[in-house]
């Protein structure tokens, strides 16, 4: 089992849904390098592979981000009060975005969620 982490990072699911594209707006409630509970503001009816972008704060300064984009799949919707919550398995990284979540968590150890 791996270390997830509570964090409230940014993040867009986006897919394509017959010849269409959508983007979903929200942030991250917690992480692992296995996936993520996603808090967004639409409902999510998709099974397909989606690309989750985050973005992670890097320093101090609200402008300085690092980027992760991982192919995920959608493992369950629930429902809340004023959002979806929607759990994300990770099938594979893009670029370095495992390295860069690898640092980020490690990070954050100490403050794990699990």
């Amino acid at each position: 089992m791996q270390d997830s982490y509570i964090v409230h990072w940014q993040a867009e699911l986006s897919g394509e849904q017959g010849g269409n594209q959508f983007i979903l707006h929200g942030h991250t409630h917690d992480i692992s390098l296995g996936g993520a509970n996603l808090h967004l503001e639409q409902a999510l009816d998709f099974r397909g592979p989606l690309t989750l972008e985050l973005k992670i704060p890097k320093g101090k300064s609200i402008q300085d981000w690092a980027t992760v984009r991982v192919v995920c799949r959608v493992v369950l919707v629930t429902e809340a009060e004023d959002h979806f919550r929607v759990q994300v398995h990770f099938d594979s990284f893009i670029g370095d975005g495992k390295q860069v979540l690898e640092g980020a968590c490690n990070e954050r150890r100490g403050f794990s969620a699990s």
